[in-house]
């Protein structure tokens, strides 16, 4: 099955921006989806930590596609392994850091602050 590549400066809530290279399939049946398994162990990660949550704001990718050698975004790390571990701490504390401010600025009389 043939690909061409495409490349992306992608991002999650406030993390990082990383590179992230995608080889779209050139098969008609296939609908490309660079990000999708990304977004699912994201979605996972973040159900495990916080269940019965709802965070697509802090999984849902922020990607722009650029260039091939666009000497703009060379400094980038990739969205490897590494990064996605990072992703992840990030996203944690981002989600838990909202609700801790959500149950703050509570100012119901019943509130449990």
């Amino acid at each position: 099955m043939k690909t061409d590549k495409r490349y992306y400066i992608v991002s999650f809530a406030d993390s990082d921006q990383y590179a992230y290279e995608y080889d779209v399939p050139q098969d008609k049946g296939v609908r490309p989806e660079p990000f999708a398994k990304i977004e699912a162990r994201l979605n996972a990660f973040m159900r495990d930590k916080f269940p019965g949550q709802s965070f697509a704001y802090f999984t849902s990718p922020r990607a722009v596609e650029v260039n091939e050698g666009n000497t703009k975004y060379a400094s980038l790390p990739p969205l490897d392994e590494k990064a996605l571990k990072e992703i992840e701490e990030v996203l944690a504390r981002e989600f838990d850091d909202m609700r801790s401010v959500n149950r703050l600025n509570s100012n119901a009389p019943w509130a449990e602050v």
